[in-house]
């Protein structure tokens, strides 16, 4: 997109956005909605979850009003980009900026994609305050100055497009929930598929993992897998890809496909397939997705997945070819999600990209 720079008007961030500071009483307002750090998302213009009052305690920071259509500021640790439209009226902690745009200075629908430029926030994060959990005050980003184009009519022929390039996004995404939903459902279907009915211990077996802190790695090409995934790399591996983890220690009962040869640490179990003729180490790792073993873990203050738990858990494993079959399925569902987040990924960078050219 050509944007001539020859009529850009120097402007600061103070000309454009106007600080919405009114309180609200919560025992007698109506509204029953908030919105917390949490509940905003870093570079996504929307707000997808919040919170409700009933049940819920607030602190006494949380008195800030706002309402449909304002644009909510995350003003701590301003290098997440937490910047939200909302569409409904709620309340928000006053650490939260709330902001309507001066729609004599500014097309209202371009100022959050301003807000979201590297620019804004390379200037935010110069001038915040503190260490542990940085801040920046109102007046310091008052004073962000960056170009913007004179009429109207040109800032809202850019918010379109970049609207319309979120529209997009927001399109991908729906897509992909269809995709996890239909992932959920053949996780689902693995119980009805008919077969022998066997144990987990029948068919295979969990062994410990090696330990091997950090200090002892030594610069290699094998991955280092705890209980949550990727831990670091190594020179030597103990088991061979493509394998199955299962979360021990920490990510009790999370279950992890690794394609190549790796390590894994004593905080996971790792699967060895008794008979590859009777059972697919590919449809092994669904059913054990299936059994949600997380829900097996013993909460304490590390949750941990005893062995013998899992070992016990019934499972039917059917023919080859079905099991094939049931793969087939689920690989031709990550296909697509990989295609469509690749597509989500080239049109942020699009939109990124436009963003920086217009308020670099």
């Amino acid at each position: 997109m050509k944007i001539s720079k020859k009529n850009l008007v120097t402007t600061t961030f103070g000309e454009v956005a106007i600080q919405q500071k009114a309180d609200i009483d919560r025992n007698s307002h109506a509204v029953d909605r908030y919105i917390a750090g949490e509940h905003m998302n870093s570079e996504d213009l929307h707000i997808r979850q919040w919170g409700v009052f009933s049940g819920q305690y607030l602190g006494p920071a949380f008195r800030r009003k706002f309402e449909k259509g304002d644009i909510l500021y995350g003003s701590r640790r301003t290098y997440l980009k937490k910047v939200a439209v909302v569409d409904f009226d709620g309340i928000t902690a006053n650490t939260t900026f709330v902001i309507k745009p001066n729609k004599e200075r500014i097309c209202p629908e371009l100022l959050p994609f301003l807000m979201l430029s590297d620019s804004f926030t390379r200037h935010s994060i110069k001038h915040s305050k503190g260490s542990v959990n940085p801040y920046i005050n109102w007046k310091d980003i008052a004073n962000y100055e960056f170009k913007l184009p004179p009429l109207i009519d040109e800032q809202k022929r850019i918010a379109d497009l970049l609207w319309s390039i979120d529209d997009t996004i927001e399109s991908y995404a729906k897509i992909l929930n269809r995709l996890s939903i239909a992932y959920l459902i053949e996780l689902k279907n693995i119980f009805a598929v008919k077969g022998d009915e066997k144990k987990i211990g029948d068919v295979a077996y969990l062994h410990y993992g090696d330990g091997l802190r950090e200090k002892d790695r030594r610069d290699g090409c094998y991955l280092v897998i705890g209980s949550s995934g990727v831990v670091g790399k190594h020179a030597e591996c103990r088991v061979k890809g493509p394998g199955i983890v299962v979360g021990r220690k920490g990510s009790a009962g999370e279950v992890l496909w690794i394609e190549e040869d790796f390590w894994p640490i004593d905080t996971t179990y790792w699967v060895e397939i008794k008979n590859r003729e009777y059972m697919s180490m590919e449809y092994f790792y669904y059913v054990l997705k299936s059994l949600n073993l997380p829900s097996l873990a013993i909460t304490t203050a590390v949750p941990g997945l005893n062995r013998d738990d899992v070992l016990l858990k019934a499972i039917r494993v059917p023919e080859l070819s079905v099991q094939s079959r049931v793969v087939e399925r689920f690989r031709s569902i990550q296909f697509v999600k990989d295609d469509v987040n690749k597509h989500i990924l080239n049109t942020k960078n699009i939109q990124k990209q436009i963003i920086n050219q217009i308020f670099g």
